[in-house]
């Protein structure tokens, strides 16, 4: 007396348990994708500010600094040529008085 009460050779167990399988494996990958997209998107938010921020702070930090060796080094020069500047300024305005005082 042998009882067949569950079928033993039955394949929409197996199918459907592969079915689900493959669907979560799915699922899982995309919503892993989706993490990483989102922890990104963060992490770039996060870093943008950083940069500006960090802009800000050397932008600050050079316009209170000592100017650079190439202003130190222009500096004799103009220093150099500025009498000349000045004399070649006199001289007209000597020529400007003196031309001005004869029309007077």
């Amino acid at each position: 007396m042998s009882m067949n009460r569950c079928p033993q050779e039955d394949w929409t167990v197996p199918f459907i348990a592969g079915v689900f399988v493959l669907f979560s494996n799915l699922l899982l990958v995309n919503l892993v994708i989706a993490m990483f997209s989102y922890t990104f998107e963060r992490v770039m938010k996060i870093a943008e500010k950083l940069w500006h921020f960090q802009r800000y702070s050397v932008i600050i930090d050079y316009n209170h600094r000592i100017p650079s060796p190439f202003n130190l080094i222009l500096r004799p020069i103009i220093w150099m040529c500025s009498p000349k500047i000045c004399c070649r300024c006199r001289c007209s305005c000597k020529v400007h008085a003196s031309t001005s005082e004869g029309t007077e």
